[in-house]
């Protein structure tokens, strides 16, 4: 959904062949709350004990794992200067090896998240 932030001035958002949202990019990303993404690449551990560790701090996380056994992890929090330092102490406390760290505003594709899960509830 980058390129689409990029060349579209509106954007429809459609789930299941519903429209869901329209409108620019901006005011589609007012839609949700204002929390930011904390992005990581991990190595090491099981999956398990990593959603273990990132539970602990935000319950809108997502992991996906690749071939080479690294972690991309992904936790939408709303104030993710006051939880950093305790969650990188527990992953190099697990002996997890951090490859890349990064706080991000929400994606197009965080808000299609976040609106398609509100509209099922």
């Amino acid at each position: 959904m980058f390129e689409t932030e990029i060349v579209c001035d509106r954007i429809i958002l459609i789930n299941k062949g519903v429209i869901v949202a329209e409108g620019t990019p901006d005011e589609l990303k007012q839609r949700i709350p204002r929390l930011k993404v904390i992005n990581l690449l991990v190595r090491k551990g099981s999956r398990k004990k990593i959603e273990k560790i990132i539970g602990k701090y935000s319950d809108k996380v997502s992991i996906k794992t690749n071939e080479n056994e690294v972690f991309d992890v992904k936790l939408h929090v709303k104030k993710p200067e006051e939880i950093i330092s305790e969650l990188l102490r527990d992953l190099v406390i697990e002996e997890y090896d951090i490859i890349k760290f990064s706080v991000d505003e929400p994606t197009l594709e965080d808000v299609f998240i976040y609106i398609s899960e509100m509209k099922l509830k």
